[in-house]
């Protein structure tokens, strides 16, 4: 297998030059939520992601993120999933904010019913702070929220905890 590293910016200069599947790694320091469904959006829509391509993807889980908001903002997912109580949101959405942001990035590019995006796993870990890694693959298909957060490929981790559990348990 060739790799080439490519150094740059994805948000501002990134053009894809060829048709090889590419691995993304989006390294955040802040909390991937709705914020960046914009922005994926505008991947699917220039085809920057697409089918081939694995997706990596940080997101800090820290202490305060403002949970009330979260759930307005985030309410219709919620009811889709058939999660109403605060506790079942919470630990729903630190498990799977990522997939929320990516889904309604997907959605709004128009191309749910073309492209599949499966979850394969999330790692939660402790750096300087809470954070969790997802990993993410891009094929065609289509892509159901429910699936994409609950799948059957995903498997959660819990370093600290030493404990792996599936999605769908959640």
């Amino acid at each position: 297998m060739n790799v080439d590293v490519v150094q740059g910016d994805i948000f501002e200069d990134y053009e894809r030059t060829d048709d090889r599947s590419h691995i993304f790694f989006f390294d955040f320091q802040k909390t991937f939520g709705s914020g960046f469904s914009g922005v994926v959006e505008q991947y699917f829509q220039r085809r920057v992601l697409r089918e081939g391509d694995v997706v990596f993807v940080t997101s800090y889980l820290g202490r305060n993120i403002g949970y009330a908001k979260i759930f307005k903002n985030l309410d219709g997912e919620f009811m889709a999933l058939g999660v109403t109580d605060d506790n079942g949101r919470k630990d729903l959405y630190r498990w799977a904010h990522p997939s929320f942001t990516i889904f309604r990035g997907l959605e709004s590019a128009g191309m749910g019913g073309i492209l599949a995006i499966r979850c394969f796993g999330c790692v939660h870990y402790f750096d300087t702070s809470a954070m969790g890694l997802w990993g993410y693959i891009v094929e065609p298909g289509q892509t159901h929220f429910s699936t994409l957060v609950r799948g059957p490929l995903a498997v959660r981790y819990e370093v600290s905890r030493g404990i792996a559990r599936s999605a769908q348990a959640v």
